[in-house]
C-alpha cells in the first residue's frame, strides 16, 4: 500500500513538473497560403505543448479568429475529436458564433469527459478545429486571434501561451489574368494599326502636296 501511494505521488509530481515546464502554443496553419478568387483554403487551429497522454490535457477552449472579410469569407468549421466526439452532446458542448460586421468568428468547445479520459485521449499536439475560408477578392489577409481562453482538464486556466498567426493571399483567377492580358495585347495591336494608318495617310497627303507643289512650279516656269 505504501509503495502504491509513493508511486502515485511520484507520478503526479512528474505530471505537475511537466505542466509547469511546458509552454502551450496555439497556431493557425493554412493548407494553401495562396488561392484564386472563389477557391477555398482550410486553416488548422492547432495546439502544441500538452502532456502527451498525461497532464496537462486540454479541457476546453474559446478562440476568436480574425480575418479581412473584404478578401476572405468564412465558410465552415470541422471540430476535432480530441476533446470528445463533437457529434455527441454527452461528450462535448460546442458553440460556433459568426460575428457579422466584426471580421471574426468564435469557436467555443468544452469537453464533458473526465480528466483521466482526456489524458488518455490527447497527444502532445493536435488540431482543435479545421476552418474553411473562401477567397472573394484579390489581396492578402492575416488570419489571427482576438480572444483566447484555454482551460486544462480540471478547469484551470492555461496562462503560459504563445500564438502563431497566418496569412492567405488571394489572386485573380487564371482566366481573368488571361483575359486582361489578351485585352492589353489587343489594345497594343489596335494602337499599332492606328499609327500605321495615320502614317500611311500622312504619307499620301505629303505625296499629294509635293506633287501639287511641283506642278505649280513647272507651270510658273513655262509661263
Amino acid at each position: 500500500m505504501k509503495k502504491a501511494l509513493m508511486a502515485f505521488i511520484l507520478f503526479y509530481s512528474l505530471a505537475l513538473t511537466a505542466q509547469l515546464s511546458l509552454a502551450v502554443t496555439l497556431s493557425l496553419v493554412p493548407s494553401l497560403p495562396v488561392i484564386n478568387v472563389h477557391d477555398t483554403s482550410t486553416v488548422d487551429l492547432k495546439i502544441a505543448g500538452l502532456g502527451d497522454f498525461m497532464p496537462p490535457s486540454l479541457g476546453g477552449f474559446l478562440v476568436t479568429v480574425t480575418f479581412d472579410d473584404s478578401i476572405l469569407a468564412f465558410d465552415s468549421v470541422l471540430y476535432g475529436a480530441f476533446l470528445g466526439d463533437p457529434s455527441n452532446p454527452a461528450e462535448t458542448d460546442i458553440v460556433t458564433t459568426v460575428i457579422v460586421g466584426s471580421k471574426s468568428v468564435s469557436f467555443d468547445e468544452v469537453s464533458l469527459l473526465f480528466d483521466f479520459e482526456l489524458d488518455a485521449l490527447q497527444p502532445g499536439s493536435f488540431s482543435l478545429a479545421t476552418l474553411r475560408f473562401r477567397g472573394i477578392r484579390s489581396g492578402t489577409s492575416t488570419v489571427g486571434y482576438d480572444v483566447i481562453d484555454l482551460s486544462d482538464a480540471v478547469g484551470s486556466t492555461m496562462v503560459d501561451l504563445t500564438f502563431e498567426s497566418a496569412s492567405i493571399q488571394v489572386v485573380p483567377e487564371p482566366g481573368t489574368v488571361l483575359l486582361l492580358s489578351s485585352g492589353l495585347v489587343g489594345l497594343m495591336l489596335w494602337q499599332r494599326k492606328v499609327r500605321i494608318k495615320l502614317a500611311s495617310q500622312l504619307g499620301i497627303t505629303l505625296f499629294l502636296c509635293l506633287g501639287h507643289s511641283a506642278r505649280t512650279t513647272c507651270e510658273r516656269r513655262s509661263t
